[in-house]
């Protein structure tokens, strides 16, 4: 076979190059960048995953360039005469449902079709996250503890050949069986883990294990492993890792699965509604009046110039709408969701308005207050002033109610009865 170095020839007017493009990948291209661009592509392309309708030929498509691309005859012939000498040699594509089904253990469809090989346990895990960091996405690095398949004895959990034996406690299975004798013929069957193979099902004598994994056939190992979270993810949305969960010999390895969370922001003026986002901003009654102007920092660190309409007054609670400024959509290009902005207003304090002459100047500018209506005649009538109430006082004033009630009870007890008992 050519070096991958010197990859290329080919006769005149062979196309070699196209396998390659499908994958993304240089002639050059190592088999682990085969495997990896394969890998990148199958989970975009995947028909449970994309739906896309054009997804399922593209699937098709990148599977048929991997299978031969990351079989080194295949590919040795691909190089020298195109896809005409795979047709001349015979090679047909295979099922892209098993080759993905091969590489991560899954169907292609999830329904019917070969039965999916046993697997190695997967292995979930939750990642906070920001809203910006939702907003604008990132590749996030995480730890994870998982059993390895030992590679000083390859799985095999001995040192030599023929050392691992089927167990004749349990003969194989794991478990024994336990006869419990519960009264005259009455006998009570029960299963356990055979305490001799560790529920393995084999033993291997001590002198014959591995001395790295003590005839386990699995290490533990602690792992880092980056976790994509696309722009516009959800809270609660799972990414998956294929093949990176728990291993085990002759078994596919299971997968990493993330769970994405929003981390809780209480002093953010930001919150998310699906693809929308809401900003709570306050103004001066002035600007809610007359008009205002403020920036918003955006979560990718934008700066936006929020002006009011002409002629507009905003109220307590007002919500306007920006549009194309919210969250990200999935696949949708620049396309973003709508930005709500939420106003409350800011009234001017006693203080600010203890000079007299301003007050007068308010009256005279604002719409005046309706007419009071006449006093009845005949009626007497009381001036009153209405004052601050706070909640707290509320609880106050129960409190001395309270306290007053049980004074009474105390002050309707006897008082000053005498001792009737006879002293001895």
């Amino acid at each position: 076979m050519a070096r991958r170095g010197q990859r290329g020839g080919g006769g005149a007017g062979v196309d070699n190059e196209k396998l390659y493009k499908v994958l993304g990948v240089e002639k050059s291209a190592t088999a682990d960048e085969i495997k990896k661009a394969f890998r990148g592509l199958a989970v975009k392309f995947h028909p449970d995953k994309n739906p896309s309708p054009d997804a399922a030929d593209k699937f098709k498509e990148i599977s048929a360039a991997y299978e031969v691309l990351s079989d080194p005859q295949k590919r040795e012939t691909y190089d020298q005469y195109g896809e005409e000498g795979l047709k001349a040699g015979g090679f047909h594509a295979s099922d892209a449902s098993s080759i993905f089904e091969q590489m991560f253990g899954g169907g292609m469809f999830g329904g019917g079709g070969p039965r999916k090989p046993r697997r190695g346990e997967d292995i979930g895990f939750q990642l906070g996250v920001t809203l910006k960091e939702l907003y604008n996405g990132k590749v996030a690095k995480i730890k994870i503890n998982r059993n390895a398949v030992c590679s000083a004895c390859s799985g095999k959990g001995a040192t030599r050949e023929g050392a691992v034996q089927k167990c004749t406690a349990c003969r194989g299975s794991g478990v024994k069986i336990v006869r419990m004798q519960l009264g005259p013929g009455m006998i009570q069957q029960l299963q356990q883990p055979c305490d001799v193979c560790r529920q393995r099902g084999e033993v291997i004598s001590e002198k014959d294990r591995c001395k790295t994994c003590d005839g386990a056939k699995v290490v533990p190992e602690a792992k880092v492993i980056e976790i994509p979270v696309e722009k516009g993810a959800k809270n609660g949305e799972r990414v998956t890792i294929y093949g990176e969960g728990e291993q085990e010999p002759g078994l596919q390895p299971g997968d990493v699965i993330i769970q994405i969370r929003e981390k809780a922001e209480p002093d953010s003026p930001w919150e998310r509604q699906g693809d929308n986002l809401v900003y709570s901003t306050k103004i001066r009654l002035v600007e809610a009046l007359t008009g205002f102007e403020f920036h918003i920092t955006t979560l990718d660190d934008r700066v936006l110039v929020v002006k009011s309409e002409p002629n507009t007054v905003v109220k307590p609670g007002d919500i306007k709408v920006i549009a194309n400024e919210g969250m990200p959509l999935k696949g949708g290009g620049l396309a973003k969701g709508k930005l709500f902005i939420k106003f409350d207003i800011i009234f001017p304090t006693a203080a600010d308005l203890a000079d007299e002459k301003k007050r007068t100047q308010l009256r005279s500018i604002l719409p005046p207050p309706d007419a009071i209506p006449m006093l009845p005649e005949g009626k007497e009538t009381d001036e009153v002033f209405a004052r601050d109430y706070t909640p707290s006082q509320q609880q106050q004033q129960q409190q001395r109610m309270h306290n007053h009630d049980d004074d009474d009870e105390e002050d309707a007890r006897p008082r000053g009865a005498q001792c009737t008992g006879t002293i001895m």
